[in-house]
């Protein structure tokens, strides 16, 4: 009873300590537009529906911007995203301490390690969403049986939250009813005779389709639409620098450290750390070989990512991450998967025992941890994105009210998070707006007189003209174009979200084509 009181006291004291510390890092980091691209529309949908209407382009589903929303409505201050996101990640931390079967000090390397205090904590996506729900399900993996509708509700919720989530959901449904089998001989007896497992089950089908019904792109998307269904050696390369990412995120120090890896600053670096790579995952694998369910969960999970990667979208190192969250997952579930010895793998090698695992674990969780030192420690000094800082400089020039015109649309929308209701007009998309709608007319080539004369348009109205720009104008190009640079943000370690901010000079209303007027 002591032990048990002293595992709860501890559990919550650390989580507490984490939820703090996130709250602290929060206030120095500045969002950047993918961030920022939630929050926006969220706040700038005027019905749930027109919000579903505007996620078509997006590739994820809905569950995190549906919970922005009444925030979102609520105020225009962008910062309650970050308070909520640091609450969803706290309650995985909580769990990881609460519910797992580690030893505390991996629990304290795996809640402040790389993906789960920075990526997953400190940056505002859906991601930290989905990681609550894997661990949920994790939590409630010995008691499923016992409540069969929480558990679909888990993964109904998961494949909703990214098409990691989903990938995770439908190997977890997967690995559930292994696990069924290999504990009875007529897994659809259980259907018939528990109408609450049957009910379950139809929440989790509900929950996939439905998943992959808002993750279908239209026929205009204009990001990452295309698909590989092709032998490609880069392709596969490419793949095994995610998973060695996953498994080692060191990044470079570096002012743009994000996504970085130190593992592949060489060659000698890339194929030592692949062998070893290799190493750890044939040794988890042995591990876990006598335990079917929890071995299906590890290789599947991380099969899926993979093949998603290869024929779809590589992504950055916050979807890599997913591979070790995968690792994670399969080794909580371990002690309560069924134990059979029929799929151990052989071989001449000893067989891998509890603790060589955990020493490699806990090897791979202090890297995590040195790599979030890194991480935190440089947003901590520099500004994460120059958006925040470009906002302010616009509020308090009283230029706010003035034509907008950002360029390019991706990054100066992370701008307009942070100012209260003003549309932007996106010159490679050609509309006003403030998140960025991914479809094909949005790549339209842009160039300095493609710019002047929206500049020109805009001025014919009798108002002022600013360009929130991130990438400079030559100055002697700038000069004979009458923009005059007023701004220019502070290095940032999101390397395009530098911005620079000119006002078109009033001189040039005077020289405004009369077709213009």
């Amino acid at each position: 009873m002591l032990r048990k009181n002293l595992d709860s006291i501890s559990s919550i004291a650390l989580t507490l300590l984490f939820f703090l510390t996130s709250l602290w890092l929060a206030q120095f980091h500045e969002m950047w537009r993918d961030e920022l691209q939630a929050w926006l529309l969220a706040r700038d949908s005027y019905s749930i529906f027109e919000l579903l209407r505007n996620l078509k382009y997006e590739g994820h589903p809905g569950l995190w911007h549906l919970l922005l929303f009444p925030l979102a409505k609520a105020s225009d201050n962008p910062t309650l995203m970050q308070y909520l996101h640091a609450l969803i990640a706290t309650a995985s931390v909580f769990l990881i301490f609460r519910c797992s079967p580690f030893g505390l000090v991996q629990k304290v390397l795996l809640a402040f390690g790389y993906f789960f205090l920075f990526e997953y904590s400190l940056i505002a996506r859906n991601y930290a969403v989905g990681v609550f729900f894997i661990f949920v399900l994790c939590a409630l993996f010995p008691v499923r049986a016992r409540y069969p509708l929480l558990f679909a509700l888990s993964i109904l919720l998961l494949c909703h939250t990214s098409v990691f989530g989903l990938i995770f959901g439908i190997c977890v449904a997967l690995t559930v009813l292994l696990e069924a089998k290999l504990r009875t001989t007529n897994v659809f007896s259980l259907f018939r005779t528990s109408p609450p497992i049957a009910c379950g089950v139809l929440l989790v089908v509900l929950g996939i389709f439905t998943s992959i019904f808002q993750l279908v792109p239209p026929s205009d998307s204009g990001f990452a639409s295309g698909w590989r269904f092709y032998p490609s050696v880069k392709g596969v390369e490419d793949v095994a620098k995610a998973a060695l990412g996953a498994y080692f995120p060191i990044p470079k120090i570096d002012l743009n450290f994000w996504n970085s890896k130190l593992i592949l600053s060489n060659s000698i670096t890339y194929y030592l750390s692949l062998a070893l790579f290799i190493f750890i995952v044939q040794r988890v694998a042995r591990f876990l070989s006598d335990r079917p369910s929890a071995l299906f969960l590890y290789i599947s999970v991380s099969m899926g990512i993979a093949f998603f990667f290869y024929v779809k979208y590589i992504g950055s190192l916050r979807h890599h991450g997913f591979f070790y969250v995968a690792l994670v997952a399969s080794l909580w579930i371990y002690r309560d998967c069924a134990k059979t010895g029929f799929v151990r793998l052989k071989s001449r090698i000893k067989e891998t025992s509890s603790q060589d695992v955990s020493i490699l674990f806990t090897f791979i969780a202090s890297a995590h941890v040195v790599a979030a030192v890194i991480a935190v420690s440089f947003d901590y000094k520099y500004p994460f994105s120059g958006a925040q800082e470009t906002a302010l400089f616009l509020e308090r020039r009283n230029l706010s009210s003035a034509e907008i015109i950002g360029h390019t649309s991706y990054a100066a929308s992370a701008v307009a998070g942070y100012m209260k209701g003003r549309q932007f007009y996106y010159v490679d998309a050609e509309r006003y707006g403030t998140f960025v709608r991914w479809d094909k007319t949005r790549k339209k080539e842009v160039n300095l007189q493609s710019l002047h004369l929206a500049s020109l348009h805009l001025a014919a109205a009798n108002r002022d003209v600013v360009l929130v720009l991130n990438s400079p104008i030559d100055e002697m190009e700038a000069a004979e174009k009458n923009f005059k640079k007023v701004f220019e943000s502070s290095d940032s370690i999101v390397k395009n979200e530098k911005f620079y901010v000119y006002f078109l000079t009033t001189a040039v209303s005077q020289q405004v084509p009369p077709e213009m007027k």
